[in-house]
């Protein structure tokens, strides 16, 4: 069954934890963007361009466009204190309208979820839906007209608290400007400072991007390659401290006319050139 009663609005967080977050999204952006772009860019673009990117559009309301709908409805009556009900930790339904008046706004629709600096302890309630804020009233008869003065209530305390919103959405939105122009300035200056001192070395400068324009050095390797059976009749295996041992047993072999494999008599083949 539908809720009875709409949840809160402006009722999960504080309106300055957001603006604190947008506000490090900006330095981010800034540290982020490409040096070349920054440095040489047209400035006041660029703060524009942030500015654009960051400003919060704040909550306006279409009053002129306000529609409603009604509908039969279970409605819950635990919570009324005219009925006598002997259990009231459950809900007791009885048959009554569900009248739903939708507001048509623009802005940020997020905005509804946040706690302005200035509030009251009475958080209206409502639904955002689309580009509609709807407000659900219910009544347990079939007196629709009777929900319009509830509506016109809640709406009023809804517009009190988008006020306060709004006031400081366009304080935040003012003062993100100088803050991005601030953070621009500071780091293009920083990227001029590094080009001045490095077109000082008089020497040649790479962009960040740029690639090696020479062909890579060939490198030298020792391999130690395998004997193949057809060239050689014994190949030699050693630990080091043994070599001394071991080049006079290949030597006696060689005299004896066997092809031996001793990497010091292969000293030429063992460099493998690479690129």
């Amino acid at each position: 069954m539908p809720r009875s009663v709409p949840p809160p609005l402006f009722n999960e967080g504080q309106l300055r934890a957001v603006f604190d977050n947008i506000e490090e999204k900006i330095r981010q952006a800034v540290a982020e963007m490409p040096a070349p772009e920054l440095r040489d860019g047209d400035e006041a673009q660029i703060r524009a361009e942030l500015a654009d990117r960051f400003t919060i559009e704040p909550i306006r309301y279409t009053e002129g466009a306000v529609s409603a709908s009604a509908e039969e409805a279970q409605v819950d009556v635990s919570g009324s204190w005219k009925r006598d009900l002997m259990d009231r930790s459950r809900p007791f339904y009885v048959a009554g309208i569900r009248v739903s008046y939708f507001v048509p706004f623009t802005g940020d629709s997020q905005l509804f979820r946040f706690q302005p600096s200035t509030h009251s302890f009475h958080l209206p309630r409502a639904e955002v839906e689309g580009s509609d804020l709807a407000f659900h009233v219910t009544r347990p008869d079939t007196d629709v007209g009777a929900t319009k003065r509830t509506f016109d209530e809640e709406f009023q305390r809804t517009k009190e608290w988008t006020a306060w919103v709004n006031q400081d959405v366009e304080r935040f939105n003012s003062d993100i400007r100088p803050k991005i122009a601030q953070a621009v300035s500071e780091r293009r200056a920083r990227l001029r400072a590094v080009s001045s001192g490095a077109n000082s070395l008089g020497i040649p400068i790479r962009s960040a991007n740029q690639q090696a324009t020479t062909s890579p050095q060939p490198t030298r390797k020792i391999t130690q390659p395998k004997a193949p059976a057809e060239i050689f009749d014994v190949a030699l295996s050693f630990a080091g401290e043994d070599r001394a041992y071991v080049e006079a047993v290949a030597a006696e072999l060689r005299k004896s006319g066997l092809r031996v494999f001793y990497d010091a008599f292969e000293t030429t083949n063992l460099w493998e050139r690479t690129s």
